[in-house]
């Protein structure tokens, strides 16, 4: 029975994962900032402390065969670091090549990495992203996970261990954080939302639920070996559509009022929230279709599908 280690176990995306290794039948250590009891018993737990302090990462990778690494330093509202990108790389970048570096020297077999589609830019033109684009990284914390991305590069460049690389959008779940954490508090107090009128733009997102099956895919499929991969639910959503679909999700009423999407980004704008108006108002568009190939060849695998 493989055993894999689940950095970052027991946030948004990592105990979804979590539940779908054991499902799948692997052994699960998580390492954690500290012991919770929100994760199973069987589970294997290392503390690990603060990432952004540096991390011994030995016990957590020893007799190892696969890593995951989730956990990571994500946007933040109100970041009131002095310097952002310096708070970002210690925790996305070094504490990623630290771990890596360990896992190496361990023999995993397989280090996959979550990073961001915020690599390839902050909004699409009509041609959705790839992950042979030419990176465009628009704010710290995507260029802290490009950077890890490309020393993931050189390091399996250098050794037996096959990385994997994800880049997914907006992941939807339950008790998120940053924005969507925000707009789920919103629909909870049966507040309106100014979106009634933004239903022409396309913007990708990922569930957490395909995210987890696609990172146990990547474990075992020989194509993903070494690869880069964008990835996203397989129809893009205009961002009223999304919100009602939010709504759905937490089972609360819809409120949208009818605001024209140009006085909304001048509004935001005047704020200085004009990046929270790309999110919102602008196109970001993702292909998919290799990661959920990826998905699809491992489904088929395990029901014995030649």
């Amino acid at each position: 029975m493989s055993t894999v280690l689940v950095t970052g176990a027991t946030g948004f995306l990592g105990r979804r994962l979590v539940d779908v290794l054991r499902q799948a039948g692997y052994t699960v250590r998580g390492a954690v900032r500290e012991q919770s009891p929100a994760l199973p018993a069987d589970v294997n737990q290392i503390a690990v402390g603060d990432m952004s302090d540096g991390v011994d990462w030995v016990p957590a990778v020893a007799d190892t065969d696969y890593v995951v690494h989730v956990a990571g330093r994500a946007h933040r509202l109100r970041d009131d670091a002095r310097d952002p990108l310096a708070e970002f790389r210690k925790v996305n970048t070094d504490a990623t090549i630290s771990l890596a570096e360990a896992a190496q020297e361990a023999g995993v077999k397989r280090f996959v990495f979550v990073s961001t589609i915020g690599v390839n830019g902050s909004e699409t033109h009509g041609t959705p992203f790839t992950a042979v684009d030419t990176p465009q990284p628009h704010s710290p914390y995507a260029v802290s996970k490009w950077e890890a991305e490309q020393a993931l590069g050189k390091l399996a460049e250098a050794s037996a261990m096959e990385i994997v690389i994800l880049r997914p959008p907006l992941i939807l779940g339950e008790n998120p954080k940053g924005n969507l954490a925000l707009i789920h508090q919103t629909l909870r107090r049966g507040l309106p939302l100014p979106f009634a009128m933004v239903d022409k733009n396309r913007r990708s997102f990922v569930t957490a639920e395909r995210l987890a099956h696609i990172l146990v895919a990547c474990l075992v499929e020989d194509r993903a070996a070494n690869t880069t991969f964008t990835l996203a639910d397989p129809q893009p959503l205009s961002t009223r559509a999304f919100i009602a679909g939010e709504a759905a999700r937490l089972g609360v009423k819809l409120r949208l009022v009818p605001v024209p999407p140009g006085l909304l980004s001048f509004g935001l704008g005047l704020l200085g929230k004009g990046d929270l108006a790309n999110q919102l108002l602008g196109d970001l568009e993702v292909d998919g279709s290799a990661a959920n190939a990826i998905l699809d060849d491992y489904e088929q695998h395990q029901q014995g599908t030649p």
